[in-house]
């Protein structure tokens, strides 16, 4: 038996982020689910976001601290210390929620008796503002040792999974989530995939991986490390986990392209089923796709064998309001 949630609390990190974080803000302000709270987590920001907060705590249900932190995770485990929902996630400010994204969760966990709920997402490319759909996989506590991990975004959790295995790990300074939902899965708390689009990542060239070999290099040897260790631990075969790996390769990219083609052929029906809610969403914002495109989009992934990254397939106008002409602290 499942218990029933109703208070979900969003944690967004936050430093020097004044350029961006009014897009996370309105996302989450725009949701259809009301009974939700946001903490945000400065770390004691040299720009105007203390100012932007404090502008906005008079205007929904916000509260903030900002004060030095230890890193990102550090600043998520304080949210974590000073949520009252029943379900936790967190939201990083260059990352956005749909207006549908809160209930759509509940509904699954007032549904289920799932811990973990997880979804599709997009990549917003700034500031180019094409939008590129993710579809994801079912995943299983294995595949999160063999190189596979769920779509942080996107990622809801029971606050019992706190309370039992701890908050996150600060030995980890760039996969500590990656590190706690793998513990959590090898615990045998229950992930759960929900077949719709969350959440949106903005791409941009402040993202802390993006274009920074140090640090993707350290992400890399970190995921090398906790995955050792649980695989030492739970005396899982090496073996076993390179095969799942090249399973699961074919299989990512067969989904993946197998749920766009299906996207794009539902969207122009009355009652879409695939994506159904991000498909209402963009109706609603009056994008329409050409039979052209998706014919583009099918030769594109036959010639080069994967999928077409940065496809275009949407643009700016369905996340109107979601971006504020504050952009002076980032270099394009």
């Amino acid at each position: 038996m499942f218990d029933p949630v109703s208070l979900v609390t969003v944690i967004t990190p936050s430093y020097n982020r004044a350029w961006i974080i009014s897009q996370c803000i309105n996302s989450i302000k725009k949701q259809s689910y009301t009974n939700w709270e946001h903490i945000v987590v400065d770390a004691a920001s040299k720009d105007n976001t203390v100012e932007i907060l404090r502008n906005e705590e008079t205007k929904y249900n916000l509260r903030w601290i900002s004060e030095q932190d230890e890193g990102i995770y550090d600043a998520v485990n304080k949210g974590i210390s000073l949520a009252n929902g029943d379900i936790i996630a967190y939201l990083n400010t260059d990352d956005f929620y749909f207006p549908y994204t809160i209930e759509t969760v509940v509904d699954v966990f007032n549904s289920t008796d799932a811990d973990i709920v997880y979804g599709d997402w997009v990549n917003l490319y700034y500031p180019s503002a094409n939008l590129e759909l993710l579809p994801w996989m079912k995943l299983s506590k294995y595949d999160l040792l063999s190189d596979y991990n769920l779509p942080q975004p996107t990622v809801f959790i029971r606050r019992n999974v706190f309370e039992k295995i701890g908050n996150f790990n600060l030995d980890y300074t760039l996969v500590a989530d990656n590190e706690f939902f793998t513990r959590a899965a090898l615990a045998g708390f229950k992930l759960v995939k929900i077949e719709e689009v969350l959440a949106g990542q903005t791409i941009h060239q402040n993202n802390l991986l993006a274009g920074n070999s140090s640090s993707r290099v350290t992400a890399l040897e970190e995921g090398i490390k906790y995955r050792q260790y649980y695989q030492k631990l739970y005396k899982i075969s090496s073996l076993y986990l390179l095969l799942l790996r090249l399973k699961n390769r074919l299989l990512f990219r067969i989904n993946a392209d197998f749920k766009i083609v299906q996207f794009f052929f539902s969207y122009s029906g009355e009652k879409p089923h695939c994506f159904p809610e991000f498909s209402s969403y963009l109706k609603t914002q009056k994008i329409s796709f050409s039979r052209i495109k998706m014919i583009k989009y099918l030769i594109i992934n036959l010639l080069f064998q994967g999928r077409y990254n940065k496809s275009s397939l949407v643009f700016i106008q369905i996340l109107d309001g979601f971006f504020e002409p504050n952009h002076e602290n980032i270099n394009y």
